[in-house]
């Protein structure tokens, strides 16, 4: 039977709201080339230290904010082709929230790996050593010294993936075109980006990109 389509939000439809997204990324990207560097590395990154520091703001703002072109290029590829169907099928309000949600989990996500990372480090040195990693903490600022040390991260693509995983899974069979001319089915593409994005985060491509 007939199903209306979905509820605007802002008065923007599905697909509308995916080119919202978009230029959203696009204006930070932007701000990173003419903006004083320390502001956006402050409101733009997320990190052990920005967290520590009260600046939660960033484990949302970090998942519009890209560095560098190409980053921001296939994520942005990748939100334009997955993104329009889920917003066209849930409406523009749940695709708005699963690119926040996707995007806040990978931003908390990647300071607790940095934690637990930077904990298991400390405990392979020695007694004197880590005794030693205290002291100088303590004497150079506190705790909140050894934060300053852990990588931060910026980057859409906690929030795409959570997208590209769900029209995954909703439209497995659809056929799209890789650079516009090879065939293939939207799950194999879907787990390509996937596989890219995690072989990335566990061999530290980009430095803290995401």
């Amino acid at each position: 039977g007939y199903r209306p389509p979905p509820p605007p939000l802002f008065g923007l439809n599905g697909e509308q709201m995916v080119y919202c997204l978009i230029g959203a990324n696009a204006l930070v990207y932007g701000y990173w080339q003419i903006a004083d560097r320390n502001t956006m590395q402050a409101n733009f990154v997320v990190s052990e230290e920005s967290i520590y520091h009260g600046r939660a703001h960033t484990a949302v703002t970090s998942a519009f904010s890209h560095f560098d072109l190409g980053h921001l290029g296939s994520n942005m590829i990748a939100l334009y082709f997955f993104g329009r169907d889920i917003g066209n099928m849930m409406g523009p309000r749940y695709l708005l929230g699963l690119y926040l949600v996707g995007g806040v989990t990978s931003s908390l996500a990647h300071v607790a790996w940095c934690r637990y990372d930077r904990e298991r480090r400390a405990k392979k040195l020695s007694p004197f050593m880590q005794t030693a990693g205290r002291w100088i903490q303590n004497t150079t600022g506190g705790a909140s010294s050894a934060y300053l040390a852990s990588p931060g991260a910026l980057g859409a693509s906690g929030a795409v993936n959570a997208i590209v995983l769900l029209n995954a899974l909703l439209f497995p069979f659809n056929t799209i075109y890789l650079y516009m001319v090879i065939p293939m089915p939207n799950i194999l593409l879907a787990g390509m980006f996937l596989a890219r994005d995690l072989y990335g985060a566990q061999m530290g491509v980009g430095s803290g990109t995401a």
